[in-house]
């Protein structure tokens, strides 16, 4: 948040978490209190409040009240009637109205406002292992739809919804690329596995660069559907090097790598 705020770059950031170390009153209470001298001094930061089966109009306007500024609504199952989403919908305190995952039913969704509806799904086939996966897969379309029946669009890059935290050592190393279809314009996912795949056989390091390889040499013949970006770019370097930055470095070259190719599709 503090990097948002120096840089003046807009950031929604959700005020009443519930998952991991945020499943507790306390820990929420604490990270509001530690949260809001950060929101009251950098109007880029933007308060975000889910609203869930137990979210009540009172709960939003004591939101709103709290932070005296506007809000983005987050919609995960809620059980709000008619009425009060067309008040949200008119109100000028809520910027965005974000739909998660589909759940909101077709009657709410229709009396939102449409320039100012985000549309967040899951798009990515998560497999049990790595070695699972191969070939390409078609990502999304939704980028289509961004400025004719929604503002935004969303989604959770290349690791998927549910969160994961750790994990044993790896069987096979994979690295998921998005590109652009050259034929359709739309978001497609291209696994690229390493050849060994059995925890017996060989190393970490060995198997990224596996992958890393036929990553490369599918840039290099398909420039345009992968473009340019520094994540790319590092996978290049560790390639040519002989090098691995780890499994972090990894996952999190593939996110940059995704965000960069949406960021172009809902820009051209």
């Amino acid at each position: 948040m503090e990097e948002y705020a120096e840089q003046d770059q807009p950031l929604a950031v959700i005020v009443n978490p519930s998952q991991n170390e945020f499943n507790s009153v306390r820990t929420r209470t604490n990270f509001r209190a530690e949260t809001d001298e950060l929101f009251a001094e950098n109007r880029c930061l933007l308060p975000a409040y889910r609203v869930h089966a137990d979210t009540t109009r009172a709960h939003i306007d004591q939101c709103v009240a709290h932070y005296g500024r506007s809000i983005v609504l987050i919609y995960s199952s809620p059980s709000l009637g008619a009425s009060d989403l067309r008040q949200l919908a008119d109100s000028n305190q809520v910027i965005f109205h974000v739909v998660q995952d589909g759940r909101m039913s077709v009657e709410q969704v229709a009396l939102l406002p449409t320039d100012k509806v985000i549309d967040v799904r899951d798009h990515f086939e998560k497999l049990a292992r790595n070695a699972d996966y191969h070939g390409s897969e078609l990502f999304t379309d939704r980028h289509k739809a961004v400025g004719r029946s929604v503002r935004g669009i969303g989604d959770y890059t290349i690791t998927g919804r549910v969160l994961e935290l750790g994990g044993g050592p790896a069987a096979a190393v994979a690295i998921h690329a998005s590109f652009e279809h050259p034929r359709t314009g739309d978001i497609w996912m291209e696994h690229f596995v390493s050849d060994d795949t059995d925890q017996a056989v060989g190393d970490v390091a060995s198997k990224f660069l596996q992958a890393a390889s036929k990553l490369v040499d599918a840039v290099d013949e398909r420039p345009t559907e992968f473009g340019e970006d520094n994540a790319l770019d590092c996978f290049r370097t560790h390639v040519e090097d002989q090098t691995f930055p780890g499994l972090a470095k990894n996952k999190e070259f593939q996110i940059e790598h995704h965000v960069m190719v949406m960021l172009r599709a809902v820009s051209s």
